[in-house]
Formats: C-alpha cells, structure tokens, sequence
C-alpha cells in the first residue's frame, strides 16, 4: 500500500456509510477511481494529495451504485435512486478541470 492509498483510506474511514467495510473492499474502490480519473483526465501520474477529495468522492460514487450496474435507477422499499451519468455533474467539472490535452502529458510532467 502506497502513501496515497493510506492517507485516502484513513479520510473514507471516517465517512460513517463506509466504516463497517472492510479496508480490501475501500482499496478496490479508491484504486477503480484512481484508475478512472487517470484514464479520464489523460494522465499517468497520481497527482497526490491534491486530488484525495476527488477521488474518494469518486469512490463512494462506486459504492453508492454497488450492484445496480448498468441501470438507470434503483429502488429499495421507499428509497429511489436515479442517476444518468457514472458520476454527478459537479464532479465531472472537477475531472474535466484535471484533464490534459492526449500526449502533452511528458510536457506538463502529468
């Protein structure tokens, strides 16, 4: 485990909807967004704790929509859930603004 995947484990651990979940389940999810947000942003470098915010936010996303791939909505007794997009829009914004420009990655040290 890296200094990355250790300090943003410790910040999900104190989200109360994620602490009964075991650390391997909480890595899987945090190295799926790091995954992500690298792919999305054209980048091959984890820009470290700049970006934590973003993608434990992007994990809990993922948890939130455990199950329910491929769908649209949700429903469980009395709670709906509907989402059109992988992520809200206030997150794709903050993605977007990470993105560099395809092979300007060596210029920008990603």
């Amino acid at each position: 485990m890296d200094d990355d995947q250790v300090r943003r484990l410790g910040k999900m651990r104190v989200r109360q909807t994620l602490a009964v979940k075991s650390d391997e389940y909480l890595l899987a999810l945090l190295d799926d967004a790091r995954a992500c947000f690298l792919d999305l942003t054209h980048r091959s470098v984890d820009p470290g704790e700049r970006i934590d915010s973003l993608i434990i936010r992007m994990a809990v996303v993922y948890s939130n929509q455990e199950g329910a791939e491929g769908n649209s909505k949700a429903e469980d007794g009395e709670l709906k859930r509907e989402w059109t997009d992988a992520f809200p829009s206030d997150i794709n914004r903050q993605i977007k603004a990470w993105r560099l420009v395809v092979g300007m990655d060596a210029v920008h040290g990603a």
